[in-house]
C-alpha cells in the first residue's frame, strides 16, 4: 500500500506514516486465520454429532479419546501474509483464508 501512495500524493510517504494513519483509524496488521473449508457433508455430519451428544455428561465425555495431530509442512508457508483489520474481527469471513490442507505437501504427526 505504501508503495502506491507516493504516485497518488505526488511525494514520498513512508511505511511508518501509512501504519500510523491506519492505526489511528483502528486498523492493525495481523495474520489471517487459516482454516480448511468444510464440505456440506462435513457440516451435516458435525451438526448431527453435536445434536446426538448434546446431553452427554462430563463423565461420558471422559471416555472419549481426542487425537491431537500437528502438520509440519515442507513447502512455503502462506501464514507470512498479513491483512489489515479492526480489533475483535479475527473470525469474520473477510479475515479468514480458506485453504484445502489436502493439497499441501507435508507430514502429520499424531500423539494420543
Amino acid at each position: 500500500m505504501a508503495s502506491k501512495l507516493p504516485a497518488a500524493a505526488g511525494r514520498p510517504i513512508s511505511r511508518h506514516t501509512v501504519s500510523s494513519i491506519l492505526h489511528e483509524g483502528g486498523l492493525f496488521s495481523r495474520r489471517p486465520v487459516v482454516c480448511e473449508p468444510l464440505s456440506p457433508a462435513h457440516v451435516r455430519a458435525r451438526l448431527h454429532l453435536a445434536r446426538e451428544h448434546s446431553s452427554w455428561t462430563p463423565e461420558q465425555w471422559g471416555h472419549v479419546l481426542f487425537a491431537d495431530e500437528s502438520r509440519f509442512k515442507i513447502q512455503d508457508d502462506s501464514r507470512r501474509a498479513m491483512i489489515w483489520r479492526e480489533q475483535g474481527t479475527r473470525y469474520r469471513a473477510p479475515n479468514i483464508v480458506k485453504r484445502d490442507l489436502t493439497e499441501v505437501a507435508g507430514y502429520l504427526y499424531g500423539q494420543g
